[in-house]
């Protein structure tokens, strides 16, 4: 008998931010991409909350939020 394991889908943080300018993502590039426990990260700039979507592994909200505030913005986590 084989048993297959459907692979879990990946759980998705969406924050509220302040981030508009393409200028913005780029300084928060080098700091999200460089961190091993993000793994993969994008930015709506065009939805009416400037949504950060980020990947995760082992890293909080919480984590994320100080992360993007000491570059200078503002967030906040949505809820589900």
């Amino acid at each position: 008998m084989q048993i297959t394991f459907k692979k879990s889908p990946e759980a998705v943080m969406v924050i509220k931010t302040n981030i508009i300018y393409k200028k913005d993502i780029k300084k928060l590039s080098p700091v999200l991409s460089a961190n091993p426990q993000i793994i993969k990260w994008n930015v709506d700039s065009e939805d009416v909350d400037k949504v950060l979507r980020i990947v995760p592994e082992k890293i909080s909200a919480e984590e994320i939020i100080r992360i993007v505030e000491e570059q200078g913005y503002n967030c906040e986590e949505l809820p589900d």
